[in-house]
């Protein structure tokens, strides 16, 4: 689910569940955008829940996930924002930090800025700047 391209539109992002009864258990896979393998991108113990977009140079994915292992599908703990090499890596969140759900974020292409909508009692709309590997993080 929560499919995106690659800047290039060589590579496809999203997020499986390979075990459908446990549905706690969500990955991060990319794949040729003409076919073939699937291929498991490392994220450690951050486990996407839901959105995929890639950093404009198509070196890294963003995503929304959860960072405590065994959290409930409709869990709002630990719901950030993150960032990960495309190749697998060591993810890194953004900071966000709302403890709420965060929903259709959207990457600009010049992969300098991010929108997202969070899901609290304020029902907010952020924009959020220089982004890791690009610079610091700002709201």
């Amino acid at each position: 689910t929560h499919l995106s391209v690659s800047p290039d539109g060589s590579r496809l992002a999203f997020r499986t569940r390979p075990d459908e009864k446990d549905q706690n258990i969500r990955i991060l896979t990319t794949m040729p955008a003409a076919g073939g393998e699937l291929s498991q991108v490392k994220t450690g113990d951050v486990f996407p829940k839901s959105m995929t977009a890639w950093s404009g140079d198509g070196k890294r994915i963003f995503f929304v996930a959860l960072a405590k292992l065994g959290a409930g599908p409709g869990s709002n703990d630990d719901c950030d924002i993150w960032s990960v090499p495309a190749e697998g890596g060591e993810p890194v969140p953004l900071g966000i930090d709302l403890h709420t759900l965060i929903y259709f974020f959207h990457l600009h292409p010049d992969g300098k800025r991010l929108v997202f909508y969070d899901e609290s009692s304020t029902s907010a709309i952020w924009s959020l700047k220089n982004l890791p590997g690009v610079g610091k993080a700002s709201r």
